[in-house]
């Protein structure tokens, strides 16, 4: 997989200092950047870029359009986060994504030497542009459509809290599945298999039965000693820094390979923050 920014553009982003705070997670601290933690979470962030290029370019692209480079650098950092992001950097993201939704749509094409767009009804994969659910942070937010970043104010604000909620399930339920809602408004397993089973409002926290309450979360940490009956590869452990995504073969299951098939979506749940715990922050679902 061929990553389309760098460490370097990380560090356009934030300062050493920061991303020291957010990939040096040995015990005891090493103190220096972890570039392994970093280049995990360029490679995710560009195959997610891929998801929405397909269809539109030959891929991978190579050279690297300055302004794709800016984007996947700025959704790398935000999945650097292990914890809520900064509002600022939950808006950078979500504008990220805003102009990738733009280029799946042909309404911003990208021009470097020896991009290759693909001709129409070539085949590939399309993605159906969509808003994304990411929002409200005004800090150092970038210019529209791709340029550079706003500089000036860099506190970090915290993002908006955690919400957690009750409802029926409607099935079994366990914790850290992702769920959605039934035709009867009760919470089930989701599955990104079609729209209306992909479209996940939050993750659980509690196990329930059948019938019986179940809590759950629109974002933040949800934890569990043991994701096997999570993972949709049966991993007991969580990869961390890794980007989950919704299974589309199994419900309520997590995977870290976004579908690829036609008729399937892609949605994101969350990356983990350690072996144990998954940092929730749902996207909608893209359509393939």
């Amino acid at each position: 997989m061929m990553a389309y920014a760098t460490l370097d553009d990380l560090l356009r982003i934030g300062s050493p200092a920061r991303l020291i705070d957010l990939t040096d997670r040995a015990v005891p601290r090493t103190g220096g950047i972890d570039e392994s933690i970093t280049a995990l979470a360029l490679a995710d962030a560009s195959a997610l870029a891929d998801s929405y290029l397909a269809g539109r370019y030959a891929l991978p692209l190579n050279p690297v359009p300055e302004a794709l480079r800016r984007q996947v650098a700025m959704i790398a950092y935000h999945s650097l986060h292990m914890d809520e992001a900064p509002e600022f950097v939950v808006e950078n993201f979500r504008l990220a994504l805003a102009w990738l939704d733009k280029v799946a749509a042909g309404r911003v094409v990208l021009s470097a030497a020896g991009v290759t767009p693909v001709a129409p009804g070539a085949g590939g994969t399309r993605v159906t542009a969509r808003e994304p659910q990411f929002g409200g942070g005004r800090l150092g937010v970038w210019a529209g459509g791709g340029g550079a970043p706003v500089r000036g104010q860099r506190e970090e604000v915290p993002a908006s809290p955690a919400t957690d909620y009750t409802s029926t399930a409607g099935e079994v339920i366990a914790v850290g599945q992702p769920i959605t809602f039934d035709g009867a408004g009760r919470a089930v397993p989701a599955r990104a298999d079609a729209r209306g089973t992909a479209t996940v409002v939050g993750v659980a926290i509690s196990d329930a039965s059948q019938g019986r309450i179940v809590r759950w979360r629109d974002r933040g940490r949800v934890e569990r000693n043991d994701w096997a009956a999570v993972t949709a590869d049966g991993a007991a452990v969580l990869e961390t820094g890794g980007n989950y995504f919704l299974s589309a073969t199994a419900a309520g299951r997590i995977t870290r390979t976004p579908p690829q098939d036609g008729g399937q979506f892609v949605v994101f749940i969350g990356t983990a923050a350690s072996a144990t715990v998954l940092a929730v922050d749902p996207a909608k679902p893209i359509a393939l």
